[in-house]
């Protein structure tokens, strides 16, 4: 037997197939026999040939019938079983339209996105069509943040997801939810791969009280007051505003808390780079007081330039608080103890300080004793002298 010839069972099958009743509703796929602009002939396989007029066409997607070639397989729908001249009636947009039911349903499970346009503006949203069912997006729901005029999205395509379907007419979207989740998803990304000590691009977002909120590709980081700069700022503001491009540097990376902590990395003269040119050990020099802690005093020395007095180098006296004996804003003066650049870290002692005064009075004092009187007579500096001349 040839590959051409069929078996028996091959033969039979092909005219049970053929003799297949069609009911309305039915899906059934079919091949373009032909094409006149105003109908298609459909070959079926079956008994009969399929007839789909020009009105049956699906326009939604921008096709037409006369794009449609000869020998193309498409899915249709059966409107009519037999239209007086033993010809199956077709509709392809019957078709598209349970395959957009089913689309949109995905949608409504899983999340699918769909790729809609905005057509108009309506009483509590945007409207428009996909794929020829209608849609409604609330406003709370076009974009992360919310739109003032919803006119700004008309004639725009986007992406949303289903979140409600109304008896098979038309479905409720929501862009946001979309938006919230591709978000979810670059975070999870982002707090995998982002390593402290990076530098990255971000635009400033927000700013608050304690400092900025900058995004990094679609998530958030904080850049602390205290990392905004080398100055001491009382308000994020002071340094950058809404929408800035900076660079950052990451300095931490909390999956857990979805945190981020950030500082600006295009500082200027960063002072802790030639801290070791300005200031020495064992030197004295004035500071001003910017914060108290039960272990000791933060004094800032010059802008950005902090160190710590701990509790034990306050005063030769017992300490039990800082706050005790010393107040913010209060100038003193300081030996320094030790410095670390590296580690911007710098020892203070008030006490040291304190004691090098004294000793620097003492040894005035003692200096001044031994050096003659202002009050001595002539006779009191060279009495023996005149008593040898006189011999």
């Amino acid at each position: 037997m040839t590959e051409n010839e069929m078996t028996m069972e091959e033969l039979m099958g092909d005219i049970d197939k053929s003799m297949t009743r069609l009911n309305q509703g039915d899906c059934v796929e079919g091949t373009v026999m032909s094409n006149n602009g105003e109908e298609l002939v459909v070959n079926l396989e079956l008994m009969t040939d399929g007839v789909m007029p020009k009105s049956e066409m699906d326009f939604e997607d921008g096709s037409s019938i006369e794009s449609v070639q000869v020998g193309t397989k498409m899915q249709f729908v059966v409107l009519k079983e037999d239209d007086g001249q033993g010809n199956v009636v077709l509709s392809r947009k019957r078709a598209v339209a349970l395959d957009v039911w089913e689309e949109i349903n995905q949608s409504l499970e899983s999340g699918l996105p769909l790729h809609v346009k905005v057509t108009e503006v309506v009483k509590g949203g945007v409207v428009g069509k996909f794929k020829g069912v209608r849609f409604f997006m609330p406003a709370s729901q076009v974009r992360l943040e919310r739109v003032e005029d919803l006119n700004q999205v008309v004639g725009e395509t986007m992406d949303v997801v289903a979140i409600e379907v109304r008896n098979k007419k038309d479905f409720v979207v929501s862009g946001r939810k979309y938006l919230e989740a591709q978000r979810a998803l670059k975070e999870e990304d982002i707090y995998k791969t982002l390593q402290p000590g990076e530098t990255v691009e971000g635009v400033v977002r927000r700013l608050a009280d304690f400092g900025a909120f900058v995004d990094i590709g679609g998530v958030d980081g904080l850049v602390h007051l205290s990392e905004l700069s080398w100055k001491r700022v009382k308000s994020a503001s002071e340094v950058v505003s809404v929408g800035d491009r900076v660079k950052v540097t990451v300095l931490n990376v909390d999956p857990e808390k979805h945190r981020i902590s950030l500082r600006l990395a295009d500082y200027v003269n960063n002072p802790w780079s030639s801290v070791n040119e300005h200031y020495h050990v064992d030197e004295i020099v004035t500071g001003v007081i910017r914060r108290l802690q039960p272990f000791g005093a933060f004094v800032e020395l010059a802008d950005g330039l902090e160190g710590l007095v701990h509790v034990s180098q306050i005063s030769d006296a017992r300490v039990e608080k800082p706050s005790d004996v010393l107040s913010v804003g209060q100038e003193v003066k300081v030996k320094i103890l030790g410095i670390d650049a590296e580690q911007q870290r710098i020892s203070l002692s008030i006490k040291a300080a304190q004691d090098n005064d004294e000793d620097a009075y003492t040894a005035y004092v003692e200096e001044e004793e031994e050096a003659p009187s202002a009050t001595s007579t002539l006779g009191d500096l060279f009495g023996d002298k005149f008593k040898d001349f006189l011999k």
